[in-house]
């Protein structure tokens, strides 16, 4: 997937890619997390908690972060499918 279908298919989630693509954070629906940002050039992922936490998980395919976004429960789906997948960092 390029970054034009990402972006594309962001937008068809309802979420803003152009707060994506300048770097900043796209609120979530959940009881966990707060937000994301994505580096669709680096498939750098940062989710932001609701307790204050920011963590950066590296190698995130698009991909994922689609289904992320796409997902029932964004607090779910981050557990299970990237939390311990991905490489990460507190940040």
């Amino acid at each position: 997937m390029n970054d034009s279908q990402f972006y594309d298919q962001v937008e068809a989630l309802g979420f803003s890619s152009e707060v994506l693509q300048d770097g900043g954070m796209v609120q979530l629906s959940s009881s966990n997390l707060f937000g994301l940002a994505y580096n669709a050039g680096s498939d750098v992922l940062t989710i932001s908690f609701l307790n204050g936490g920011v963590y950066e998980y590296s190698g995130v395919p698009k991909s994922e972060v689609i289904q992320l976004l796409s997902a029932g429960s964004h607090g779910s789906y981050f557990h299970h499918n990237i939390r311990m997948s991905y490489p990460f960092q507190r940040v």
